[in-house]
């Protein structure tokens, strides 16, 4: 299983096959298969490791309360996640690349998500948080720390230039230096996030969410050395000493030109067609397992078609990453002018993140791809740096330069705002198919105003998390 770790790290989960795995363990394909059928039956293995771990984390959280008790606790149990995620960070790390549709592991982790999820609700009812669903809230807190602590190992300079793509739980990269048990990232290191200096800003963000009227008090006394190892909670102060910089504006290049804007209309449909079927059986399948005849089916057109305008399945995926890419633009400008807007448009902010979750759950097939390390292609490779730069830095663009509520790292702050209104739509999806856009909508501008990440002018949530319409 070490073996296959290590390749899943260096090659990513798709780029690696049995026969890799064989070789590379000094062992024939016959003896791999007499203790796994499958690749996806080692990483199951691990996963169930790693769940263990994760379970046991969770038994062991102390009151949480809007209290510098309750504070201490919930710090010491994000600093325990962060030694979990860094044990396990190359799954973690893969994890979007393994768990999307088309593999056989996606219902086993569901199943494994429910449970977590319930019980840290468990732990969130008995703890007084109000205002929000414990369960709700326990899905938010998981994508928050899975999407921070996933840019901190998947980030360029902690994967040393290499290509890859979060997240979700987060688009990025999807290779971690840190590796299995290896050594986190130094932090202070262009690009890198340290492990203290995410878990003080996680905590921040996170004791917002679950207690929003936690006093200024409980943060005052940030910045602290944590003596190492750490001593029993006393409910004293413990803390790194996070630098803090302004937010800056993410400076990314121009999105692609639309390479079929001069198409008749005729053809231009035609293309239209091809493009929304791409990425429904990108979401729906994965693109591994989604072939041209599953596209030309859905589209209902011929093969002879589908090659008219696409050289092969490669090519409808860049095709589809540019118009995400395009798309993401064009939101974040709208989100730019309103937020600079002299009288506030609380309707046009609330059309924009109704837009910005129906893109997130629209172009999965395309951001599962982005944190993945195949297939490469110049124009995937340049949209994974593209996102990956908008992830650390683009929140300071959106709600303007050092603007920042609270004592957080910007890049965190960055983070956090972009997990919550683009990957917890999925999340919340996964956890009930059947639950609405509008609902999903609701939850993200209540996550967002409880963590005060909320950019200036959106829509603020009403009781019980529901914004006016």
């Amino acid at each position: 299983m070490e073996t296959a770790l290590a390749l899943f790290e260096t090659q990513g989960f798709h780029g690696t096959s049995v026969d890799d795995i064989a070789t590379a363990a000094g062992v024939s394909r016959a003896t791999l298969y007499q203790y796994f059928e499958s690749k996806e039956q080692i990483f199951v293995e691990l996963l169930q490791e790693c769940g263990t771990a994760l379970m046991r984390v969770v038994r062991r959280i102390g009151p949480l309360e809007p209290t510098e008790l309750g504070f201490d606790n919930l710090h010491w149990w994000l600093g325990e996640w962060a030694w979990v995620y860094d044990k396990y960070a190359t799954m973690f790390v893969q994890w979007a690349n393994i768990s999307s549709p088309g593999t056989s592991i996606p219902d086993m982790a569901s199943r494994f998500l429910a449970d977590y999820h319930e019980r840290i609700a468990r732990r969130l009812a008995s703890s007084g948080v109000s205002g929000i669903d414990p369960t709700d809230a326990a899905i938010m807190l998981t994508t928050l720390v899975n999407a921070c602590n996933y840019a901190r190992h998947a980030g360029p300079a902690a994967r040393g230039g290499r290509s890859g793509g979060p997240a979700g739980t987060t688009p990025g990269s999807a290779t971690s230096a840190a590796g299995m048990g290896g050594p986190s990232p130094r932090a202070g290191a262009a690009g890198v996030i340290g492990a203290e200096q995410l878990t003080d800003s996680l905590a921040v963000i996170v004791q917002l969410l679950l207690f929003p009227q936690t006093p200024p008090t409980v943060f005052a006394q940030l910045g602290r050395d944590i003596p190492a190892p750490r001593p029993p909670s006393t409910g004293e102060r413990l803390w790194s000493a996070p630098p803090v910089a302004p937010l800056r504006p993410a400076v990314l290049p121009p999105p692609p030109e639309d390479r079929f804007a001069a198409l008749s209309s005729r053809a231009s449909a035609t293309v239209g067609r091809l493009l929304d079927a791409g990425v429904e059986c990108f979401t729906e399948k994965g693109y591994h397992q989604c072939s041209v005849d599953d596209v030309v089916s859905i589209a209902g057109y011929a093969r002879g078609t589908f090659y008219k305008y696409f050289d092969e399945k490669l090519d409808l995926l860049v095709a589809l990453s540019d118009q995400a890419l395009r798309t993401i633009s064009e939101l974040d400008d709208r989100m730019c002018r309103a937020g600079s807007a002299t009288v506030p448009d609380p309707l046009a902010l609330r059309s924009w993140l109704t837009d910005v979750v129906t893109f997130a759950l629209r172009y999965l097939g395309v951001t599962r791809i982005w944190l993945d390390q195949q297939p490469q292609h110049p124009r995937l490779e340049a949209a994974r740096a593209a996102v990956g730069e908008r992830l650390r830095t683009g929140y300071g663009g959106l709600v303007g330069a050092g603007r920042l509520p609270h004592p957080l790292d910007p890049q965190v702050a960055s983070i956090a705002f972009f997990a919550l209104v683009e990957q917890l739509p999925e999340a919340l999806l996964g956890m009930d198919r059947g639950r609405p856009v509008a609902g999903i909508v609701d939850l993200v501008a209540t996550a967002l105003e409880r963590t005060r990440l909320r950019p200036p002018a959106t829509p603020a949530a009403g009781p019980a998390g529901q914004t006016p319409s």
